[in-house]
């Protein structure tokens, strides 16, 4: 509503963009039934895909969506007859420690992780912090 009057901040911009993506990916299964991971195949932002197949009708996909002030990496495994599957998203950069996840739309996951092979983002505290705030989720982080 006043938004012009108190511009967002980066973090907030980013847990949007975050949370938009899982929803449509769980809406678009949850309404048409498609899988978990068809709703990244066509999306404009996508440099990378790749699988793994894990056996039991399971399979894993690795994305890779860039954009110019954004970059996300996502684990989708579709899930079989038992399970669900899930969506988990790992924002890079300033965001690089961030795990966000989930199965269910707005039933979030989230946690710190620091990277052994990278800095932490100086921002992935806060993100994690903003989904707890406003989405309600869990923070698994140790």
């Amino acid at each position: 509503m006043f938004r012009w009057l108190f511009p967002r901040s980066r973090v907030a911009d980013v847990a949007q963009v975050v949370h938009e993506t899982i929803s449509y990916a769980v809406h678009l299964r949850d309404t048409l039934g498609a899988p978990l991971h068809g709703y990244f195949l066509s999306h404009p932002m996508k440099s990378h895909h790749s699988t793994i197949d894990m056996g039991t009708n399971r399979t894993t996909h690795h994305f890779n969506l860039q954009g110019p002030q954004l970059d996300l990496k996502i684990l989708v495994q579709d899930g079989n007859d038992t399970t669900k599957g899930f969506v988990m998203v790992m924002p890079q950069s300033d965001f690089c420690g961030a795990v966000i996840q989930a199965s269910q739309k707005n039933q979030y996951i989230v946690r710190f992780e620091r990277p052994l092979s990278r800095p932490q983002g100086k921002q992935a505290k806060q993100l994690i912090e903003e989904f707890v705030s406003k989405y309600g989720a869990i923070d698994t982080s140790i």
